[in-house]
């Protein structure tokens, strides 16, 4: 791989994405750990549920981090997305990556980075399409919009999750690599990586040449409003609610007082079979970050946090009051 030379003016921007579960904000932690300890990094966030989860994960990652919950950052003329992004490059950070919603626009991102008002502040660099290879065999992904616009404007794909891969899996990957790169005409580099332990070395790759055709903006719905950590004091349950894309979002904020049974929280994540859940909870012992993904739950321990988050999302309405019922048991 060959780095170029970023001018002293531009602060070089990364896009990783990739549909829901992948491990993006896995990657992200991740690459936060191998920064160069000199510099600092900041990352803006896009979620499809409404609580902000990804950001509290990476809250103490030492990277300046803002969030644009509740749907695609880059609709309604990409205003959400540009608050938060003023906010972010007016720290001057040595690096900028933008983590969109597994539901969210790649291509309408790009459009806004590369336009006028960024060009003096940023260099686009390669954009990090992380996909599951288990996947590729499931019509739901490959006839998916959004998932094939993920592929289209990648730089980079990468074989997330590969120790949870069968051998036919990662060859069913190798194929699906070389239709993207015949139908995009374009060469596609890709890696192989196992909880997220991606190769800094990646994001230093231009970014392809823009796409000839102009996008019109899109007029989705999306919040106006950009999440600034740490959050401010919770002192009742919060839930919130969205659905979009045919999927659908359950999202819990809970007082700063709430500590959880984690085995509780972890049983009833094994028993929904959801496409995505996340948590970050305080329990007696320490603050704990969990992903759940078709039946496989990973953990770690988080330094500190503000408030125990919950999320759900599901490709069905599940019954979120017997969920969150199930929620307010496993407080101690």
């Amino acid at each position: 791989m060959s780095d170029s030379i970023v001018s002293d003016n531009l602060i070089p921007a990364n896009i990783i994405t990739g549909f829901l579960g992948v491990g993006k904000t896995t990657t992200i932690r991740h690459l936060l750990d191998s920064k160069p300890a000199d510099e600092t990094w900041a990352v803006l966030v896009n979620e499809f549920g409404e609580v902000g989860i990804d950001g509290a994960m990476l809250a103490n990652q030492g990277a300046l981090i803002r969030e644009v919950p509740g749907g695609c950052m880059c609709c309604v003329n990409g205003l959400p997305m540009q608050i938060g992004l003023n906010m972010l490059l007016s720290k001057r950070p040595d690096r900028l990556l933008i983590e969109p919603s597994g539901l969210g626009h790649p291509d309408e991102i790009i459009s806004i980075l590369r336009g006028e008002f960024y060009q003096p502040m940023l260099e686009l660099k390669a954009t990090v399409t992380l996909v599951d290879p288990r996947k590729l065999n499931q019509a739901k992904y490959l006839e998916h919009d959004i998932f094939n616009k993920q592929a289209q404007v990648a730089d980079v794909i990468v074989a997330a999750k590969t120790d949870l891969c069968e051998a036919e899996d990662l060859e069913r990957f190798q194929a699906w690599l070389e239709q993207v790169q015949k139908s995009t005409g374009k060469k596609v580099s890709s890696a192989n990586i196992i909880k997220g332990q991606l190769d800094p070395e990646w994001l230093n790759l231009d970014a392809a040449e823009p796409a000839r055709q102009k996008h019109e903006p899109l007029q989705h719905q999306a919040p106006l409003s950009v999440l600034d950590l740490p959050a401010q004091s919770v002192t009742e349950v919060i839930r919130k609610q969205r659905s979009d894309n045919g999927y659908h979002a359950c999202g819990w904020i809970f007082p700063e007082t709430y500590q959880f049974d984690p085995v509780q929280v972890l049983s009833l994540f094994y028993s929904l079979g959801c496409v995505r859940a996340k948590a970050v909870l305080h329990t007696q012992e320490n603050w704990l970050a969990v992903n759940a993904e078709d039946g496989v739950i990973t953990t770690s321990s988080l330094m500190e946090g503000q408030t125990s988050r919950v999320e759900i999302i599901h490709d069905r309405e599940l019954d979120w009051d017997s969920m969150e019922a199930q929620l307010r048991a496993a407080v101690l």
